[in-house]
C-alpha cells in the first residue's frame, strides 16, 4: 500500500500547485450529476452552456490567449467581444482561448467549452461599468479596438485626457464602447475618456497627451493618412510593444526551462516506477511458492489457520500488481502530456520572436515615413512662401503699373504683336505647339490665369525670359514659365488646332 501511496503522489506533483482550478473543472465536469451540457447565465446577462472536455477549431480561435483563473472569469472574456461565439477554459494553464465559432469542436481532456448563448436583457440585468473596466485593464490594456463603422481606438488603461484639450461638455456613457462612438461622431475629437464610476465620457482635441486616473480608460482614436504626429506615435507605440515582446520571450524561455524540468522528472518517476514494476514480478514467484504450500497446507488439518493467512497475502500480491499496473499507465499518459506541452510551448516561443522581428521591421518603415513626412512639408512650406512673394511682388507693381495692353487674339493679327509691359517688351507667337518635356521650365503657376496674368508674372520674375501659355485641354490657362527664349523651339499649330496655345519670346 505504500507503493501505491508514492505512486500516485509522484505522478500528480503538478497537479497539486492547481488544485484550486482542477476542483472547480471536476465539480462542472466529474461530479455526481455532472453539470456537463447545462447553462449558466452570468451577471451581464449572458448565458452560457458547459460542454466538457471540448475545445473550439483552432482555425476560429481569437488571439491572442487570455488568463483565466475561474471559468465565469473565460466566459466573462467571451461575452464583452460581439465576435466571440465561445470560449475554452484549460484549469491546468488557467488559461481563456476565445473562438469566432461554436460549432466546429475538438476533444480536449483538461478542457470545458463555454457555448455563448443570447444575452438576457432586461431592467432586472443592467450593464455592469466595473466589470467592463476589470475586463478591459486586466486583459486587453494596449490592444485595439474595431467599432462598427471602422473606426479604430486604442485601450489605454488607467490615464484620462488632460484638461486643455477637453471638447464642451462631458457627455454620458454607460460602455466603453459607446464613449468610443461619441468620439468617432466629433471631426475634432481624438481620444476620450470613459470613467466607469460616474458613466461619463470626455472627448478630447489631442490623442497623445493623457494623465494617470485610476478609475479612467483613455480611448486613443487611430487616425489614417498621412499625419506626422500618427506616424511618430505609432513608432513609439511599436518600440513599447518591442520591450514587451522581449520580456515575454524571457518569460517563455523560463517556461521553456521549467517544462524541461517537470519532463526529467517524469521520466525519473516513470523509471522508478519501472523498478518497483519489476519488483512486483517477484510476486509471480512467491505466488508459485504460495499455492505449493498451499497445496500441502490443505493436507494438514492442523494448519487450517496458516493456509487462510497465505490466501489472504495472496489475493493481496494480484491487488498490488494491478494497482502498480495502472498507475504505470498513468504516468506514461502524464509524459506524453508533459511531452506535448513541451512541443506547444516551444512553438508558441518561435511565433514570439517572428513577431518581434516584424515588429522591429515596421518601426524602420514607420522611421522612413516620419522622414518623407517631414520633408513633404519642408518643401511646401518653401513653396508657400515663394507664391507669399510673388504676390507681394505683384501686388507692388500692379499699385505702381499702368493697365495693361490688350493682346489681340491669333486671327486677329494677333501672331507676332509686340507687348510692352513695364521694362519689358515680348512677341506673341500664335497659335503654336511645344511638347512640355522639350521645355527649358523654370516653374509652372496653375491653371486659372488668364494670358494678360500669365504674362505679368513673367515680367516680374527675373528668372523668366519666355512663356508658354495653354489654351486648350484640361490644364486650359495654365501659365508655363521658361528660363530662355524658345522661339527656335516651336511648332506651329494645324489648322485642326485653331487658337490653342499661345508662346510670348523676348524682343
Amino acid at each position: 500500500m505504500r507503493v501505491q501511496y508514492l505512486v500516485h503522489a509522484l505522478c500528480l506533483l503538478k497537479t497539486i500547485e492547481a488544485q484550486s482550478p482542477k476542483d472547480e473543472f471536476d465539480a462542472i465536469c466529474a461530479s455526481e450529476p455532472s453539470q456537463d451540457r447545462e447553462f449558466k447565465t452570468l451577471d451581464n446577462g449572458y448565458k452560457f452552456q458547459y460542454i466538457c472536455k471540448q475545445t473550439g477549431a483552432s482555425a476560429n480561435s481569437i488571439e491572442p490567449t487570455l488568463t483565466a483563473e475561474t471559468i465565469d472569469e473565460c466566459a466573462a472574456f467571451c461575452a464583452f467581444r460581439d465576435d466571440c461565439k465561445g470560449s475554452t477554459w484549460i484549469h491546468t494553464f488557467q488559461s481563456c482561448q476565445l473562438f469566432t465559432s461554436a460549432d466546429d469542436l475538438q476533444s480536449r481532456r483538461i478542457g470545458v467549452f463555454l457555448r455563448r448563448d443570447s444575452p438576457i436583457r432586461g431592467s432586472e440585468t443592467p450593464v455592469n461599468p466595473k466589470a467592463q473596466f476589470e475586463a478591459v485593464c486586466d486583459n486587453l490594456d494596449g490592444e485595439f479596438t474595431t467599432l462598427d463603422n471602422g473606426e479604430k481606438f486604442k485601450y489605454v488603461c488607467r490615464q484620462a485626457g488632460v484638461a486643455a484639450n477637453l471638447i464642451e461638455p462631458v457627455l454620458e456613457a454607460e460602455t466603453i464602447d459607446e464613449c468610443a462612438a461619441l468620439c468617432a461622431a466629433n471631426e475634432k475629437c481624438k481620444g476620450s475618456t470613459w470613467i466607469h464610476t460616474f458613466g461619463s465620457c470626455q472627448l478630447y482635441t489631442n490623442g497623445d497627451e493623457y494623465q494617470p486616473r485610476r478609475t479612467a480608460v483613455f480611448l486613443r482614436r487611430e487616425i489614417t493618412g498621412n499625419d506626422c504626429t500618427h506616424v511618430e506615435s505609432e513608432l513609439k507605440d511599436c518600440e513599447a510593444s518591442e520591450a514587451k515582446l522581449k520580456e515575454s520571450e524571457l518569460q517563455l524561455q523560463d517556461e521553456i526551462q521549467s517544462c524541461l524540468d517537470y519532463k526529467d522528472q517524469l521520466e525519473a518517476t516513470q523509471t522508478d516506477l519501472e523498478e518497483k514494476v519489476g519488483k512486483c514480478k517477484d510476486c509471480e514467484t512467491e505466488k508459485a511458492d504460495l499455492q505449493r504450500q498451499l497445496v500441502k497446507a490443505q493436507k494438514c488439518e492442523v494448519e487450517n489457520e496458516y493456509i487462510t493467512d497465505l490466501t489472504q497475502q495472496l489475493q493481496q500480491c494480484h491487488q498490488d500488481t494491478a494497482s502498480s499496473a495502472q498507475q504505470l499507465q498513468q504516468c506514461n499518459s502524464n509524459a506524453a502530456t508533459g511531452a506535448q506541452q513541451l512541443q506547444q510551448c516551444r512553438s508558441d516561443a518561435v511565433s514570439n520572436t517572428q513577431q518581434l522581428q516584424k515588429c522591429k521591421t515596421d518601426g524602420v518603415i514607420s522611421s522612413q515615413q516620419l522622414q518623407q513626412c517631414q520633408d513633404d512639408a519642408t518643401k511646401s512650406s518653401q513653396q508657400l512662401q515663394q507664391c507669399q512673394n510673388d504676390l507681394q511682388r505683384c501686388r507692388t507693381d500692379a499699385a505702381t503699373s499702368t493697365q495693361l495692353p490688350q493682346i489681340k487674339d491669333c486671327k486677329y493679327g494677333g501672331s507676332d504683336q509686340i507687348i510692352n509691359i513695364g521694362n519689358r517688351s515680348f512677341k506673341q507667337k500664335c497659335p503654336v505647339s511645344l511638347a512640355k518635356n522639350r521645355m527649358p521650365l523654370s516653374r509652372v503657376v496653375q491653371p486659372g490665369l488668364t494670358k494678360s496674368e500669365c504674362l505679368l508674372i513673367c515680367a516680374l520674375d527675373s528668372t523668366c525670359v519666355s512663356v508658354y501659355y495653354v489654351g486648350g485641354t484640361a490644364t486650359v490657362g495654365e501659365c508655363q514659365l521658361q528660363n530662355r527664349n524658345i522661339e527656335s523651339m516651336l511648332g506651329r499649330s494645324g489648322p485642326s488646332y485653331g487658337d490653342r496655345d499661345w508662346a510670348f519670346v523676348p524682343v
